[in-house]
């Protein structure tokens, strides 16, 4: 991990971390047959507590890495059209505080 980051730090890009809770990145998950078409699965109850963990797990491991990120934005419960209009908007308030920073 320390690689990602020391070329991150070299770029003059922006890190953006969207976050939202492990249930509703549970929701969104896609399943594929082993030629790549998707399937409807539908999850039992460990099935469920599986992928919950599993994200959970994800979600602290990377935490310290997220918190090197210019923006965070919350998108818990937002749909995709509501998503990367709150992306536009944090955005936007990143450059305009940059801006304002340097005058």
């Amino acid at each position: 991990m320390s690689f990602y980051w020391r070329l991150l730090k070299k770029s003059e890009g922006i890190t953006i971390v969207l976050f939202d809770k492990a249930e509703n990145i549970l929701k969104r998950i896609t399943f594929y047959d082993k030629h790549s078409k998707r399937i409807q699965k539908t999850l039992s109850k460990e099935e469920r507590m599986f992928y919950l963990k599993d994200i959970k797990k994800d979600m602290a491991y990377f935490r310290t890495s997220y918190k090197r990120a210019n923006i965070w934005v919350d998108i818990s419960g937002l749909d995709i059209v509501q998503s990367s209009l709150k992306v536009k908007e944090e955005l936007e308030t990143y450059f305009r505080t940059c801006s304002n920073a340097q005058n």
